[in-house]
C-alpha cells in the first residue's frame, strides 16, 4: 500500500467575498407643511420629500412612490397638480445617496380644514425600505369672512401705506390690497 504524504494531497482553495450590505432607503418630509396658495395649478405650491440611501451605495437602486390622502381631512386628487394623486419612481445611480420628490399642490380660495397626505415608498429594487412613509399637510390659508390674512413679522418694517386710491402696501410690494379688500392683520411678534 502506498502512503500519501501531506505534500501529495490535493489543495482546495475557496474564494469567498462576503455579500455587501443591501442599501437602505428612507423617506422624510423636507418642506411638506405649508399654505396651499390661491392660484390653482399655475403656479402650484411645491412640497418636498427626501429619499436617502445608506449602506453599500456602489450599485443602483430604484423605488416607487405614491401619494394618498391621509388623516382626518384627507387630501383628494383635485388638491394636486393635474388633478391626480402623484406617483412615480426614484432612481439612484452608483454612489448617489439622496433624491428629492416634489409634490405639487393646487391652490384654491375654498375655506376648508387643513388637509393631510402621505407619500409612501414601495417596490424597492437594489435596496430595502427602512422608512416607508412621510406625511405632508396642506395648510388652509382661506378665511370664511372674506378677509385676507396678512402676517406681520417682528423683524421687518410692517408699516402699511395707503395711496390716494385707497390701496394698501407695505412699500416692498409683498402686500398690495385694494378696496374693497378687507384685511385682518396677524402679528408673529
Amino acid at each position: 500500500s502506498e502512503a500519501t504524504t501531506a505534500s501529495q494531497r490535493p489543495t482546495l482553495t475557496i474564494d469567498y467575498t462576503a455579500p455587501s450590505a443591501v442599501p437602505s432607503l428612507a423617506i422624510a418630509a423636507t418642506s411638506a407643511s405649508k399654505a396651499e396658495g390661491n392660484t390653482g395649478s399655475t403656479p402650484s405650491t411645491a412640497y418636498t420629500f427626501t429619499v436617502t440611501r445608506s449602506g453599500d451605495t456602489s450599485g443602483t437602486s430604484t423605488v416607487n412612490y405614491a401619494v394618498t390622502g391621509s388623516g382626518a381631512s384627507a387630501a383628494a386628487a383635485a388638491d394636486f397638480a393635474g388633478g391626480v394623486l402623484p406617483s412615480g419612481s426614484v432612481s439612484f445611480a452608483a454612489t448617489e445617496t439622496s433624491k428629492v420628490i416634489t409634490v405639487n399642490v393646487n391652490g384654491d380660495t375654498t375655506v376648508e380644514p387643513d388637509e393631510g397626505f402621505t407619500v409612501t415608498l414601495s417596490g424597492a429594487v437594489g435596496g430595502t425600505i427602512s422608512t416607508a412613509a412621510a406625511t405632508g399637510s396642506i395648510v388652509n390659508d382661506d378665511d370664511e369672512n372674506g378677509l385676507t390674512t396678512v402676517t406681520l413679522s417682528p423683524t421687518r418694517d410692517n408699516t402699511l401705506i395707503q395711496d390716494p386710491l385707497g390701496a394698501l402696501s407695505n412699500g416692498t410690494g409683498s402686500i398690495w390690497l385694494q378696496p374693497p379688500d378687507r384685511v385682518r392683520l396677524h402679528s408673529l411678534g
